[in-house]
């Protein structure tokens, strides 16, 4: 995995990834697939934000896409289904937590109506460097 995108720095064990998609297979989580012709695209979830029960009402979101269908429009499927599914689960904020040097994954995610919450400055390590993360949020209601 060379991406800053994804802070895992690992592959996940397929009990971890059965364990991950049953976690997120109930309200007001998520797991959404996007195919074309059974070649998967890219995936977009919604996860727990926090593990208290005072956080029910927001999640985490997240897509990724194959790098070679970036800009066709799969991602704003993706985020609008998303969006959709967490105001029908009765979701009130989803936040985004972004890489600072992902400045893509900022705008993708302003389009659609996230806004700035803050910056976390060096808290993270990626080949051998200080990497910081942008935290937005989304209104649903």
């Amino acid at each position: 995995m060379n991406t800053s995108h994804l802070w895992e720095r690992r592959l996940l064990t397929l009990d971890e990834m059965e364990e991950w998609l049953e976690s997120h297979s109930l309200p007001p989580y998520a797991a959404i697939v996007l195919e074309d012709d059974g070649t998967v695209i890219g995936y977009a979830s919604l996860s727990r934000f926090r593990p208290y029960a005072g956080y029910s009402p927001t999640a985490e979101n997240s897509i990724y896409l194959d790098p070679i269908h970036i800009g066709k429009g799969y991602g704003a499927r993706l985020m609008s289904t998303l969006l959709q599914r967490g105001k029908s689960n009765g979701l009130k904020a989803v936040t985004a937590w972004i890489d600072s040097r992902n400045i893509e994954s900022v705008r993708f995610h302003e389009r659609f109506g996230f806004y700035h919450v803050g910056i976390m400055k060096n808290v993270g390590i990626f080949d051998g460097k200080p990497a910081s993360v942008i935290i937005m949020q989304y209104d649903v209601d």
